[in-house]
């Protein structure tokens, strides 16, 4: 990972780690990945599902949760 000022952990950093097993192994244990955002400061939530693949992280989101950017 490239670490910089917006990717390093700000909050309880003991509590985290950017190192590469413990990522996947936290990815690998299938937990829940909702995926948030905003859009002219209106924050969005959308629950999805998601696998890796090596270095890749695939997100699948359902088509009616995405409903609002219609």
């Amino acid at each position: 990972m490239n670490l910089t000022d917006r990717s390093r952990l700000h909050r309880l950093p003991k509590r985290g780690s950017h190192d590469q097993a413990v990522v996947h192994d936290i990815l690998d244990a299938g937990l829940p990945a909702p995926v948030g955002f905003q859009v002219d400061g209106q924050p969005f939530v959308i629950p999805t599902l998601y696998g890796r693949d090596g270095e890749s992280l695939y997100l699948h989101g359902s088509a009616p949760a995405a409903c609002w950017m219609n």
